[in-house]
C-alpha cells in the first residue's frame, strides 16, 4: 500500500528546513537563467563537514509534469562517484565554463559538464540518492497517481519537489511522499532554488546574464529575503548566525595564535 503524505497546501518554514539537517544537501539551483538556459543552469551541493565524499552517490530528478508515460519518469540522473565537496563543503555541477558573477570561491570542488537534458523549468522532484541502480527514463509511478511504485536506491540523502500542475497545486507529491520540502504550485514557475540557513526558498530572479542573479520581491516562496543573490560555488548570503559566530571565533583563535 503507498501512503499518501501531502500536508497542506501552505507549507510553512518547518516543513521547507525538513532535510537541512542531512549531510550532503542542495544549497543552490538556477534552472532559468534570463535568457539562453544552456551554459548558466548550474546545481550547487553543500556538506555538513569539508571534503565530504560523494563516492556511490547520484543526484536524480524525477518528472512531475505530463501524463501517462511522461510523470514519474527519472528525467536526470548525474553520478557523483569520484567528486568531494570542496574544503568550504561546496561542489557546484555547472553546465559549461562561462564566466559567472560572483565568481566561485577557489575552494570549492567545481564540475564542468552540460545537463542531458537541460535542467526543465516544470514541476519535478530533486534528489541526493545513494545505491541508485535506475535508469533515466525509468517509470517510477506507472499508475499516474502521483505518487511512487518504485525505489531505485538505498537511501536518500536530502531532496525536494515543486508542482506546476494547475488546476493541482499538489500534482506529483513525490517529495512529500518522502518526507521532503515541496513548493505547491505558484502563480509563477521558479527560476531558482536555495537554502539559507534551515530555510530553503523557491523565487523568480532578476539580473542579467552572467549574473548576479537576485531574488525577485514578487515572487519568492515562503518570502522574500532581502537583499539576496546567488552566490555559485560560495556561501550563501546572509549566513545562519550561529555559522557566523563559529567563524568569528576561529578567526579570533587564529589572531591570538
Amino acid at each position: 500500500m503507498k501512503i499518501r503524505h501531502v500536508g497542506s497546501l501552505f507549507l510553512g518554514a518547518a516543513v521547507l528546513s525538513a532535510s537541512a539537517h542531512a549531510s550532503l544537501f542542495f544549497n543552490e539551483i538556477l534552472l532559468n537563467p534570463p535568457g539562453t538556459d544552456n551554459g548558466l543552469e548550474f546545481i550547487e551541493l553543500r556538506s555538513t563537514v569539508p571534503n565530504f565524499d560523494m563516492s556511490g552517490l547520484h543526484l536524480i530528478v524525477i518528472e512531475g509534469d505530463g501524463t501517462s508515460g511522461i510523470r514519474g519518469t527519472i528525467d536526470v540522473a548525474l553520478p557523483l562517484g569520484g567528486y568531494s565537496t570542496g574544503s568550504n563543503g561546496l561542489f557546484l555541477w555547472r553546465d559549461s565554463a562561462l564566466v559567472l558573477n560572483p565568481p566561485p570561491a577557489p575552494e570549492t570542488t567545481i564540475r564542468i559538464q552540460d545537463f542531458v537534458p537541460d535542467l526543465e523549468n516544470g514541476g519535478s522532484t530533486f534528489l541526493i540518492v545513494s545505491g541508485f541502480t535506475g535508469t533515466v527514463g525509468q517509470d517510477l509511478d506507472a499508475d499516474n497517481d502521483d505518487l511512487l511504485d518504485s525505489f531505485p536506491w538505498a537511501s536518500v540523502l536530502d531532496g525536494f519537489g515543486y508542482s506546476e500542475d494547475t488546476p493541482n497545486p499538489l500534482g506529483a507529491t513525490y517529495a512529500l511522499q518522502l518526507g521532503l520540502p515541496f513548493f505547491p504550485q505558484q502563480e509563477w514557475t521558479p527560476d531558482a532554488f536555495a537554502r539559507v540557513g534551515s530555510t530553503l526558498y523557491a523565487f523568480d530572479v532578476l539580473g542579467t546574464n552572467p549574473g548576479p542573479y537576485t531574488m525577485d520581491p514578487a515572487e519568492a516562496y515562503p518570502a522574500y529575503l532581502e537583499g539576496f543573490y546567488l552566490t555559485p560555488g560560495s556561501l550563501n548570503v546572509p549566513e545562519p548566525a550561529s555559522l557566523l559566530i563559529v567563524a568569528l571565533g576561529g578567526l579570533l583563535l587564529r589572531r591570538r595564535g
